[in-house]
């Protein structure tokens, strides 16, 4: 179900900023959780709960409550949007960095979607009205070996997810 996904949203259910500068973005105090709109960028560091696939295709943490490195969020005046998340600490016991995309999602990915019968698997994100529902195939997901998990996502109508009937 839709909802589903919108639960689980993948951490990236954030604001995004929207001007017509492009500057490099603001970055927030280690403490502060509110976004802070910079030209198009929103920068959240600190206690913003996230969640990234780890080396076994599990989200991690499993309850979304992880406080992530570095959290961004851009959205342009074409519609295009784009979402990075960082953390730290996910486990992967392969030794390899592995690499999760909309055709190999990891498995709780694919429990997160239990009305599509199989890939592409979308990422979710929200517009920049907080409320628009964006789902785009263009997204990757990555974990090293020592744990850094980054989450990347990138909206525009030419990578929209098409629901099936």
């Amino acid at each position: 179900m839709r909802t589903t996904a919108l639960a689980l949203g993948l951490a990236v259910v954030l604001a995004f900023g929207c001007t017509d500068q492009t500057t490099t973005p603001t970055e927030l105090s280690e403490t502060v959780s509110a976004p802070v709109f910079n030209n198009g960028a929103v920068v959240f560091r600190g206690d913003i709960g996230c969640a990234v696939v780890d080396g076994n295709g599990d989200w991690f943490p499993q309850t979304f409550d992880l406080p992530c490195g570095t959290e961004v969020s851009t959205y342009s005046r074409n519609g295009n949007a784009k979402v990075t998340v960082q953390a730290s600490g996910a486990p992967n016991p392969t030794g390899k960095t592995v690499h999760w995309g909309p055709y190999n999602p990891g498995r709780d990915w694919v429990a997160s979607y239990p009305e599509l019968d199989g890939p592409p698997y979308p990422c979710f994100m929200f517009g920049p009205d907080r409320t628009t529902e964006l789902y785009t195939v263009n997204w990757k997901a990555t974990v090293t070996p020592s744990g850094q998990g980054t989450l990347t996502c990138i909206y525009s109508k030419k990578w929209e997810f098409q629901w099936p009937d």
